[in-house]
């Protein structure tokens, strides 16, 4: 078998050279395809995969060149000097690149490679592509640097084995050695070392299974896996392997079976770590977990907004009914703030969903914050220390400032809870900058980080990855909706940011809210709620496919006056108005089977443009009006009605 320094080893108790063929199952033993190809372009050396991936047909490979023969057309210039291009920075592997490779076929097939240049043993350099198809994880990157000149070969190997042995030994990215039949380390390369952490004279003569966790080694892995190569001639799988230090890595390991005439004369191992691809697949599975979860909450957020606008509008007529009889009054006004509760939950599933209807604006972070104080601290309570620093000219941040005020109380009082024997609460401002790839989600620039830390239990690692999650609560029965963070976390990524959040037990909680800063300088200019006067009597047009929003609704515009035509389908009103119907406004449902509400506003825009046209939702990721068309939040108040209808006949 091939060691590190270039000479084939015995197996121990042997004195006999093992032949050539443990270096090539070495290659081919990589789960990528491999292809060395020489400074004159033509490829002088594949692996099994290389030729699978070629749909290799028999021909011979070697001493073709490369670029005529393996790059398609399009691809085809400049390619070579490409892939000789130095790496950015020294002894770093350059990065994977994507294009099109020709197979022996003629068909295209899309690849991306990682390059590394090496060096024969002429001297010569050549380079080292590592490749898989592009809809693939990336390959690994090859060497990251030429390897050190090795010592003078004192076997008679020829120059195809020390070929391979420099090939072995030049691979930092992968851990590469051989294993005698009883699975006894007996060669040992630089990616070894790099990976596990072992040098050579550590690991030589001693078993594998020293790299396997105590639970894997208990339950027999290792001698399973050597099993199953001899049983299938492969063995490929990933789990978890332990380095040097005691830390656990990811791996993806193939274990070879290498026969000598028919017989087992050792394994050919080969690991990768691949603890950076199962992180961003746990990401990506939880991204999906809280897409569905998302979707599911908006659902439900929508209909419950229809069953309390019609308990709400049902209230708020009645109260203006109701005989003069305080207890009576009493039970409606009760009822009227459970409601009020309920559309408040509503709104915070909404703000998960990030399906809320945000009014962004240009913000004052440093103003609002400081106005906010006074609240802050009396939401902390007595027994917490609530202390700011707010770093001067703070430019302004792209939000809603309702929402983020809701925000900011739900964190404190997070902290708070965090804190039962009292503690300090730190809220702080500043501008940082978000370096390319530094935050998943979080484009490269320069946000208001907004801060909010605490000293109080803190998390641990579980409980911090489902501490966003809808109804996750750690706090008792009855204390809490679970909801709070949800409603931060979509919030700020509603507004372009992103939510992070650091703990660990004993040490507290950060919870970071990365703000985009607003290109709009100019202030804003906030108008009170004002009770605007009845309008004249119109004609009201109103669609809803909700029997209960309809009812409820026509008799709050009812109650003021107006005339009412209910229908329960967007095509009903087209119908309609196509018979001449005259109407001063048309008030829609956004969520309707058929026809949408945007749907029904177009066509109203393009065959009736003089058309007053409300949509009422509780959606904020719909499509966008035609100019001159209003949107109104649900669930809606009677007041709120009358100044929309305000606002279109002064309009």
């Amino acid at each position: 078998m091939l060691t590190s320094n270039g000479l084939a080893s015995a197996s121990p108790g042997s004195d006999a050279l093992l032949p050539l063929d443990p270096g090539h199952a070495v290659l081919d033993a990589f789960p990528d395809a491999v292809f060395v190809v020489g400074l004159d372009g033509r490829l002088a050396h594949c692996n099994r995969q290389a030729r699978s991936l070629l749909d290799h047909s028999g021909d011979a490979l070697e001493g073709s060149v490369f670029e005529e023969r393996f790059v398609a057309q399009a691809a085809r210039s400049g390619w070579a000097s490409r892939q000789w291009e130095p790496p950015a920075q020294a002894a770093q592997p350059r990065q994977s690149s994507c294009w099109p490779l020709l197979t022996c076929s003629g068909r295209e097939r899309p690849v991306a490679s990682s390059t590394s240049r090496i060096r024969l043993p002429d001297g010569s350099p050549a380079l080292l592509l590592c490749v898989r198809e592009a809809d693939a994880h990336p390959p690994a990157a090859p060497p990251s640097a030429p390897p050190a000149a090795p010592p003078p070969l004192s076997s008679p190997l020829s120059s195809a084995e020390r070929s391979f042995a420099l090939l072995v030994q030049s691979v930092t990215d992968y851990a590469i050695y051989m294993l005698d039949p009883e699975g006894r380390i007996v060669s040992w390369n630089l990616g070894a070392k790099r990976i596990k952490g072992y040098e050579e004279e550590e690991v030589l003569n001693t078993h594998f299974s020293r790299f396997y966790t105590p639970e894997d080694q208990q339950a027999g892995l290792p001698q399973a896996g050597l099993r199953t190569a001899v049983s299938t001639g492969r063995m490929e799988a990933e789990g978890l392997r332990v380095r040097k230090d005691g830390s656990r890595f990811w791996a993806s390991v193939v274990i070879d079976a290498i026969y000598d005439d028919g017989r087992l004369i050792g394994f050919a191992k080969v690991t990768r770590d691949v603890t950076e691809r199962k992180a961003a697949e746990s990401q990506l599975r939880q991204a999906l977990k809280m897409e569905a979860i998302g979707r599911f909450t908006g659902g439900v957020a929508h209909d419950f907004n229809n069953l309390l606008m019609a308990v709400l509008s049902s209230l708020e007529l009645l109260r203006k009914r109701m005989p003069p009889d305080e207890r009576l009054r009493a039970l409606v006004e009760t009822a009227t703030r459970g409601a009020q509760r309920g559309a408040s939950l509503t709104q915070r599933m909404m703000a998960f969903a990030r399906q809320q209807e945000l009014k962004t604006e240009a913000v004052d972070v440093a103003v609002l914050l400081s106005g906010l104080q006074g609240l802050l601290q009396q939401a902390a309570g007595p027994h917490i220390f609530l202390k700011m620093a707010l770093a001067a000219n703070l430019p302004r941040i792209l939000t809603d400032p309702s929402q983020f005020e809701s925000s900011m109380l739900n964190l404190v009082a997070n902290s708070r809870d965090a804190m039962p024997g009292g503690g300090v609460i730190k809220i702080a401002a500043a501008v940082e900058t978000m370096l390319p790839r530094q935050l998943a989600g979080l484009a490269a620039g320069s946000y208001v980080c907004v801060r909010v830390e605490d000293t109080g239990e803190g998390m641990d690692e579980q409980t911090l990855s489902r501490v966003v999650e809808p109804f996750f609560t750690t706090k008792g029965v009855g204390k809490g909706t679970g909801l709070g963070l949800a409603m931060v976390d979509g919030l700020v990524a509603q507004s372009g940011g992103k939510l992070v959040l650091h703990s660990t037990p004993g040490n507290g909680t950060t919870v970071e809210m990365w703000m985009p800063i607003s290109k709009d300088e100019s202030t804003a200019c906030h108008l009170g709620a004002q009770r605007t006067q009845d309008v004249g009597p119109m004609d009201v047009l109103l669609v809803d496919d909700d029997p209960l929003v309809l009812a409820n609704a026509s008799a709050l515009l009812e109650d003021l006056g107006h005339r009412v035509t209910a229908l329960g389908a967007g095509q009903e009103a087209i119908d309609l108005l196509a018979r001449q119907a005259r109407f001063d406004v048309v008030i829609s449902d956004y969520a309707m089977p058929g026809m949408n509400g945007v749907e029904l506003a177009e066509h109203i825009a393009q065959r009736y443009p003089g058309l007053n046209f409300i949509l009422a939702s509780g959606f904020a990721d719909i499509p966008a009006l035609p100019p001159g068309m209003t949107r109104l939040a649900k669930p809606y108040s009677q007041e709120d009605l009358s100044q929309l209808l305000h606002q279109l006949v002064r309009a």
